[in-house]
């Protein structure tokens, strides 16, 4: 039985994430920003910029959910 079937069900997951999801991560740091769909919105390796992270965070936060 998968984990997440022991949840509630209003707490499961939509789906599982695996090591495939997010393709081959080869360095670290490595990020991902996940959108409200669960779309991945970004993928960067190595060392943040973090204002371009600021301005992709409130582009991502102005969308209507």
């Amino acid at each position: 039985m998968p984990p997440s079937t022991s949840l509630p069900a209003d707490r499961r997951p939509r789906r599982l994430l695996d090591r495939r999801t997010f393709g081959d991560v080869r360095v670290t740091p490595t990020m991902f920003v996940i959108d409200r769909r669960g779309g991945i919105a970004a993928h960067h390796e190595g060392a943040p910029d973090f204002t371009g992270l600021h301005t992709l965070l409130d582009g991502l936060l102005a969308q209507p959910a």
